[in-house]
């Protein structure tokens, strides 16, 4: 429903995942990035979607199950 608290929520979370040392959301980080990428892409911003969706594709390529549903989206963008 608050789609600006969603966003700001998920941001915090990808850039915990997203950092080197240990943190309890490094399992999640597909999910949250997932969830961020879409949340933007509801929020009509498909900039910020495409970085977020980049830096996944660096972990998941194409040719696995996640990858290619990130190569998806991004090619729709």
């Amino acid at each position: 429903k608050d789609i600006d608290n969603t966003i700001k929520q998920l941001e915090e979370l990808w850039a915990l995942a997203q950092s080197d040392t240990y943190n309890g959301y490094t399992t999640y980080e597909p999910y949250i990035g997932w969830d961020l990428a879409v949340a933007y892409l509801r929020n009509n911003d498909k900039k910020k979607a495409r970085v977020v969706l980049e830096q996944m594709q660096a972990n998941y390529p194409t040719g696995t199950a996640f990858g290619d549903k990130i190569a998806e989206l991004l090619k729709k963008l």
